[in-house]
């Protein structure tokens, strides 16, 4: 089986390929998924921001729990 941060990394790079697609709203579950599954606090945020940013959901970077603000 796979370490968890690649399962992270793929789903990291769906929910990008998603919003190419221009489906933003279905990309936001994979970029949660994939910052819970991050091997680390830095990869973490790097999805996490890059999710906000790419589907315009920038209340994320506001809530405490968010791996941006640990």
């Amino acid at each position: 089986m796979a370490p968890a941060g690649r399962h992270g990394g793929a789903l990291d790079r769906l929910a990008e390929a998603l919003v190419a697609d221009g489906k933003t709203d279905d990309a936001k579950p994979f970029f949660d998924a994939a910052a819970r599954l991050a091997p680390d606090a830095d990869f973490a945020n790097k999805v996490t921001v890059s999710g906000a940013t790419l589907t315009g959901d920038t209340k994320v970077l506001l809530d405490p729990k968010s791996p941006v603000n640990q």
